[in-house]
């Protein structure tokens, strides 16, 4: 009887044992099938290292939010050298968001368009009598330059073209932008950067500002709706109120906008003005991309505050406009054929440079979502590429 007490002891242990052995073959087993099959993406992930000359490395492939399995692919090592100074590899600190947040105007032209240069600042100076104005010169005559400099709380900035590639002079590609963008966050922590073909038509823009500032106060949660929920919600928007304060209020309170805000709709989605070789470097989301609420807007006037948030989406804008063949386009003539039917899955064949680069980016960051990447209120300015009269010098006075 005891011995075959013990017996049972023993054929008990041995197969505990034993299954703890077929536990453990198990784990590996998934362990090695795991390694397997992500063996491309372990030595993709070290190929996209790339090291200073202090030996700091730095990953230099973008990987999808929505899914970081999706690797780009690789920019060059030497563009780090542009990175540091502008502060986008974590040398500069980030703003700390309060009420009382003062943001610059910021603008960039070149000779060409001095006169529409002209026109934007009057129409600062008509709400902004003392506001700070950054006027980077892309171009301007000696002449220009000059007069720019005495207009009243200008800061002239000449754009140091011979420190980039030769491919930046190509106004039209609009790389200068984001380094622009860059040079004005990093030196002074909040921006409103507008192009020459943007009037301002409000003095007040805090309600616009305060889609941001509210990440000053204590966080309320929200949770992030589905995205079968948001497509339905994209289903009933509405864009011709200029400012709905019901659904700003509601902004407010979620405070979930993105800090680098965009504002004016171009009226077609993402995908439709998108080169996509552009996706070989930001293999973002197609299918998320040709949906409505993956709205397109317009790159030239945008509210930015120096936030992680925001390096994070100028580091790669940069580092395509530094890479010639990811911010341009081979797509000749470069000019749009939009399907009357169809703004968002069909592809118009044409390419919008900077605007494609920072749309798909934000796009990619928050849900491609417009929701979260505009600020959805267009009382304050309107959009004219033309001039219709002249602006007189009296109009840019600080008095």
């Amino acid at each position: 009887m005891l011995r075959e007490k013990k017996s049972s002891n023993l054929l008990g242990f041995f197969a505990g044992q034993l299954g703890a052995i077929r536990l453990a073959i198990f784990c590996l087993v998934l362990i090695l099938i795991h390694l397997f099959f992500y063996r491309e993406l372990l030595y993709e992930s070290n190929d996209c290292i790339c090291s200073d000359s202090y030996g700091n490395e730095f990953e230099i492939c973008y990987r999808s939010k929505e899914n970081a399995s999706r690797i780009g692919r690789k920019f060059s090592c030497e563009h780090l050298e542009h990175l540091y100074p502008l502060g986008l590899l974590g040398t500069a600190y980030a703003v700390n968001i309060s009420d009382d947040l003062r943001p610059v105007f910021v603008t960039a032209f070149s000779q060409s368009h001095f006169m529409e240069g002209k026109r934007l600042i009057a129409s600062i100076r008509k709400f902004h009598k003392t506001a700070i104005v950054i006027v980077y010169d892309l171009g301007l005559s000696l002449k220009g330059a000059v007069r720019v400099k005495r207009w009243c709380q200008v800061v002239y900035r000449r754009f140091r073209f011979e420190d980039y590639p030769p491919y930046f002079e190509q106004l039209h590609t609009f790389r200068w932008k984001p380094v622009v963008i860059s040079e004005a966050l990093r030196d002074y922590g909040a921006i409103w950067y507008m192009d020459t073909s943007v009037i301002l038509e409000k003095g007040d823009l805090r309600h616009v500002q305060a889609l941001v500032t509210c990440r000053a106060k204590p966080p309320i949660s929200f949770p992030i709706l589905t995205t079968e929920q948001r497509d339905i919600r994209e289903s009933h928007w509405n864009s011709s109120s200029g400012w709905d304060t019901v659904q700003w209020t509601a902004n407010i309170n979620e405070c979930k906008k993105s800090t680098y805000l965009l504002h004016s709709f171009t009226g077609h989605g993402i995908y439709a003005a998108t080169d996509p070789a552009l996706y070989s470097y930001f293999p973002v989301s197609i299918e998320e991309l040709k949906k409505p609420k993956a709205k397109m807007y317009e790159a030239g006037l945008v509210f930015a505050v120096r936030t992680r948030e925001t390096e994070n989406i100028l580091k790669w804008s940069v580092l395509c406009a530094l890479e010639e063949d990811c911010m341009g386009t081979r797509i000749v003539p470069n000019a749009c054929e939009f399907n009357r039917s169809d703004y968002y899955t069909s592809f118009a064949r044409c390419h919008r440079y900077d605007q494609s680069v920072v749309n798909v980016l934000l796009a990619d960051s928050y849900y491609y979502d417009r929701h979260y990447y505009s600020s959805e209120i267009t009382d304050f300015f309107r959009i004219q590429r033309f001039l219709t009269r002249s602006v007189g010098n009296r109009e840019l006075k600080c008095v």
